[in-house]
């Protein structure tokens, strides 16, 4: 191409650029009927329930998450959770002894300490929970007996609504000379003569104290 023609080329481009009028956004100024949602911002949004599956065993779990006002310090989450898991489980029925497994519903089990939780229902507020077991065994073989007592299946519930194995347990002593774990066909279900004061499961680690104290809670912490 001569040098001329391609000259008169550039020239041609260029002036149709310049001589372009300026183009308008074709979108209007934000306002409340053409903003687009922003999470946390504002009124937010109304987010639709997550569902999740796990292929291992078809277990369902969904979370239909509530809005909530920011907070000054940490705004935990919140939802109303479902999980298939949580309706019916294989295990062994405490009021018939350690007869064959059977399906049981959670208020059935000795391990039912959450009364919000039905049906496989619940919600995603973090706590932790325990089972306090109780029984009586002879001294030297009798004829005096003394009560025992015992806190296992402690579990703790993030602000997700999973749930987590603490793995912790401890039992009283109340003659000071082990007599509550000599005779193991006394023991309840799920009692296992085991001291646990530091477990967990994951990121989450959890301690509870070496004095017998059922009603203190774990001190739990996510790493």
């Amino acid at each position: 191409m001569p040098l001329l023609d391609r000259t008169l080329r550039y020239v041609i481009c260029i002036s149709c650029l310049l001589l372009v009028p300026s183009l308008y956004a074709q979108l209007p100024p934000v306002s409340n009927t053409t903003s687009t949602p922003i999470p946390g911002a504002g009124h937010d949004f109304l987010g639709g329930p997550s569902e999740t599956v796990n292929p291992g065993n078809g277990s369902v779990s969904i979370r239909v998450p509530v809005i909530l006002p920011p907070s000054r310090g940490i705004t935990l989450p919140f939802s109303f959770a479902y999980d298939t898991n949580g309706v019916n489980y294989i295990g062994r029925n405490p009021t018939a002894g350690f007869g064959a497994a059977e399906w049981l519903t959670p208020s059935e089990s000795i391990y039912y300490t959450n009364p919000w939780t039905q049906g496989g229902w619940s919600d995603s507020i973090p706590m932790a929970s325990k089972t306090l077991l109780s029984w009586s065994t002879l001294v030297d073989g009798g004829p005096t007996r003394i009560t025992c007592k015992a806190v296992i299946n402690y579990l703790f519930q993030d602000a997700n609504g999973n749930r987590h194995n603490l793995n912790l347990t401890n039992y009283s002593d109340p003659a000071g000379t082990g007599q509550c774990t000599i005779n193991s066909n006394d023991w309840p279900q799920g009692f296992e003569g085991v001291v646990a004061l530091q477990g967990g499961e994951g990121p989450i680690s959890a301690t509870i104290g070496a004095s017998w104290d059922p009603n203190a809670p774990p001190a739990v912490t996510a790493r």
